[in-house]
């Protein structure tokens, strides 16, 4: 996304039937997420870290700085160097949004709801630079192989992202290329993705996992910063 711009994603660690390394206060292990939490400010070496109160919505908000009670949207933007905007999934797409010149960060939580509501198109349109001018990264999110949901999801998106199912009544839905032909559909100007598949990949947390395989609920995170010019 440019020199000017960096961006981190955590993961887990063995052993996997164990909450290591959440970042999430609603899950349990609270003993141990401040812990993890300054951590990754550790890291972020000179960076404060924007956390959000997500909410499967579709607002955003503007920081200048970096706020202690958490905003309860799932967008979130600045144009200010050091402050980390940082979004947590476990299953739902992470999006990163730079401007080709770093000048402006941005990072959304689009789970299946926010995509339904446009929360990429409101967050794009929000922002002081024109979509020609961003640059965007799809995180690591459960792939359409193992997101098995019910018509009353996949009824809502185009049908060229919902895959058939055994079931008649269910569909695979495609959360990174419902986002990916959104933010193509404004005009930006590049598009990548991570490729990386939350449920498959034990170094990252997935409710869908927790569920099926008993492995631990937690959340890992995602975030941009723009640092100093």
């Amino acid at each position: 996304m440019g020199s000017s711009v960096s961006t981190l994603v955590t993961t887990r660690e063995a052993p996997w039937q164990s909450q290591h390394f959440n970042l999430a206060t609603h899950v349990g292990d609270q003993a141990h997420v401040d812990r993890n939490r300054c951590y990754v400010s550790r890291v972020l070496a000179g960076c404060d870290i924007q956390w959000l109160q997500q909410v499967h919505g579709v607002e955003s908000v503007y920081v200048d700085a970096v706020v202690r009670n958490a905003p309860a949207v799932d967008a979130i933007w600045t144009d200010q160097p050091t402050i980390a905007l940082a979004i947590m999934t476990a299953d739902c797409l992470p999006v990163l949004l730079a401007s080709r010149d770093g000048s402006v960060v941005a990072a959304a939580h689009a789970g299946w709801q926010g995509l339904v509501g446009g929360i990429l198109t409101k967050l794009v349109s929000s922002l002081p630079v024109p979509a020609s001018d961003l640059c965007a990264w799809l995180g690591p999110a459960i792939s359409r192989q193992h997101y098995e949901v019910g018509e009353d999801v996949w009824g809502k998106f185009p049908a060229e992202h919902c895959y058939p199912h055994k079931e008649a009544s269910h569909r695979m839905l495609d959360l990174a290329g419902i986002a990916k032909a959104e933010l193509e559909s404004l005009a930006l100007h590049r598009v990548d993705e991570s490729g990386c598949c939350v449920y498959e990949q034990k170094s990252f947390f997935s409710h869908r996992a927790s569920q099926h395989e008993q492995r631990p609920e937690g959340r890992f995170v995602t975030l941009i910063v723009r640092q100093p010019l």
